[in-house]
């Protein structure tokens, strides 16, 4: 193997490359006292380096294995709904919700897919998470190359964060809120979340500049966010007309000092 395997500098590569050390292995039988003055201990460090080739696992995970591989998409999806499902007594004992979650699905031939999909605001239902998988399975198009099928599925919560509970009034015909996060984490799924933008509103007197628009990670909650029919109760304070020129404004006053009249 070269030396650039050792995750060397590129300087003390070449340094080796003009001594005619080109591999790793012709260090095996080169005294290490003159290596390190000559080069420095990182030389000798990396000799003695351990790799571990197991990856960390998430601390909440769910798999599902097969006797025989699956290959249809419909089958693929309707198992992640079950591993959400397998997944939630957890979630609901230690109070969280899922942020970003991944799916992991382990070929026959031994490589190994990866889709991840992110939420606007921490979530529990099985069947939002699936949908958020059946959006980027959507994406891919003719990217996915299932082989000869999945014999493991494996979902792992990348990421959670506390999960407050909330009931909707009896008289209401839908949570607003609930139908917005869900609107945007399928876009996000389907589209990447940074490619999802909403109005907010920024400090200035100035009318054209007085929104801006921001992704859905960085801007704040809904009710900091102008709907169309909300309307202020001190009402507007801005020109509703912007003229593409400036056009200069002339009063008439009874006196040259009094109020302006029109």
């Amino acid at each position: 193997m070269p030396f650039t395997a050792l995750r060397l500098n590129e300087a003390l590569v070449t340094d080796l490359a003009q001594l005619g050390f080109k591999m790793i292995g012709c260090l095996i039988d080169v005294p290490r006292a003159p290596l390190a003055r000559r080069f420095g201990q990182d030389l000798l460090r990396h000799q003695d380096e351990v790799l571990s080739p197991l990856m960390p696992v998430a601390d909440l995970t769910s798999e599902k294995r097969f006797a025989e591989p699956i290959v249809y998409e419909d089958d693929i999806l309707h198992t992640i709904d079950q591993l959400a499902t397998n997944i939630l007594p957890l979630l609901q004992r230690r109070g969280l919700g899922v942020w970003q979650c991944e799916i992991k699905l382990f070929r026959v031939d031994g490589q190994i897919l990866k889709l991840a999909v992110s939420a606007s605001a921490p979530l529990r239902t099985p069947k939002r998470i699936a949908a958020l998988f059946r959006e980027r399975l959507a994406s891919l198009h003719d990217d996915w190359d299932v082989g000869f099928g999945f014999d493991v599925l494996r979902l792992d919560i990348l990421h959670a964060d506390t999960f407050e509970e909330s009931q909707s009034g009896f008289g209401s015909t839908g949570d607003v809120e609930a139908e917005r996060a869900a609107l945007i984490d399928r876009l996000g799924a389907r589209l990447d979340t940074d490619r999802i933008r909403q109005f907010a509103f920024a400090d200035t007197h100035i009318p054209e500049r007085s929104f801006a628009l921001l992704s859905v990670g960085q801007a704040g909650p809904c009710e900091n966010i102008p709907l169309p029919d909300a309307q202020p109760e001190y009402g507007s304070t801005r020109p509703l007309l912007l003229l593409w020129q400036p056009e200069p404004v002339e009063a008439i006053a009874p006196v040259p000092d009094g109020s302006p009249i029109r």
